[in-house]
């Protein structure tokens, strides 16, 4: 099955941007005139979300919220920590909330948006994401995560549009033009899209999202080898990003069924490899990669077989068992092997 071009999440982790609780101290007071003990609350959810304590700070930002229903960025601020926990339902009952007291707060609409997208209602979030750029039209992201959920519900074109106008107010932006990318790809262009990231990669060879894209490229293009190398790529200039690694491990996946189906084991093996620098801890990851070492040596014609592949394979069985015991396949494969 031909491996289908899937766009990234671009910022789902997002910035809160939000004023702090010593403004109740100074000139400009928190939105909502919050009373001292939400501000309190507020304040004390903020600390704990520096130390990356995500539920507790929802539950604080929670607590200023119910002592001040007005507060509204304590609703916004409640979501985005509960978004970054990974409870996209949850954030969205919190986004929910902040609209409701502030219904033209367009960082909650673009917020409610992301969520919305995440879950996989793409349509419900180009609604939400109109809305954020009603209220703001100079509303960056809200335009970015609205290309992206365009081209999600099948409107590649007016997606185009939204990158092309970030991209026109700052053509350094990476994600525009990964958004860009996405949609050409979309409406077929594979070239031009592949161009549109050669353009990024210029200045931001790094660019974890946009290295992801072209490996999901290559893929559609059945050039398994380069999917392959740009996989390997993405890990190695941009592995130290959690969502990176996260997307890099389930596009890698994806990648080594379509390959090992295309009878693309070398390919395989390159991709098996990555996805064992991700989870090196994997005990599956590993006797993947070692049985598809031994598909690959097997593969070769006697003289041009290489010791070193199943020595290598042998070792990645044994990680595996190591790992995992209970592998009753593995260990007879190993067996088969013991000699070679």
């Amino acid at each position: 099955m031909r491996a289908r071009v899937v766009l990234v999440i671009l910022a789902f982790l997002l910035p809160l941007g939000l004023p702090t609780a010593a403004h109740a101290q100074g000139d400009a007071p928190l939105p909502g005139a919050p009373n001292d003990a939400a501000a309190d609350a507020y304040e004390r959810g903020e600390r704990l979300l520096q130390r990356g304590k995500l539920e507790l700070a929802a539950e604080q930002f929670d607590k200023a919220a119910k002592l001040a229903p007005l507060f509204h960025i304590a609703h916004f601020a409640s979501g985005n920590a509960l978004a970054q926990a990974g409870k996209s339902r949850e954030a969205e009952k919190r986004y929910r909330r902040a609209l409701a007291v502030a219904p033209k707060f367009a960082p909650g609409w673009n917020a409610l948006g992301v969520v919305l997208l995440s879950q996989g209602r793409a349509g419900d979030a180009v609604t939400a994401l109109d809305r954020a750029l009603r209220a703001n039209p100079k509303h960056d992201l809200a335009r970015l995560h609205r290309g992206e959920a365009l081209i999600r519900v099948g409107r590649p074109e007016d997606g185009a549009k939204d990158a092309r106008a970030l991209l026109a107010k700052d053509p350094t932006n990476g994600d525009a033009h990964v958004v860009l990318a996405s949609a050409e790809a979309a409406m077929g262009s594979l070239e031009k899209a592949n161009e549109v990231l050669d353009a990024l990669f210029v200045r931001q060879p790094g660019h974890g999202p946009g290295l992801l894209l072209r490996v999901t490229l290559r893929a559609r293009q059945d050039r398994y080898d380069d999917a392959a190398e740009a996989l390997a790529k993405a890990v190695e200039r941009a592995g130290d990003q959690p969502l990176v690694r996260g997307q890099a491990l389930r596009i890698g996946s994806k990648l080594a069924d379509a390959a090992r189906s295309r009878g693309e084991t070398a390919a395989q093996v390159r991709v098996l490899k990555t996805i064992v620098v991700l989870v090196p801890k994997n005990a599956t990851a590993h006797a993947r990669l070692g049985a598809a070492l031994i598909t690959l040596y097997e593969s070769r014609a006697a003289a041009k077989r290489d010791p070193r592949e199943i020595e290598n394979a042998r070792k990645q069985l044994e990680r595996a068992l190591e790992l995992d015991p209970s592998q009753e396949s593995v260990r007879k494969l190993l067996e088969m092997y013991s000699d070679r």
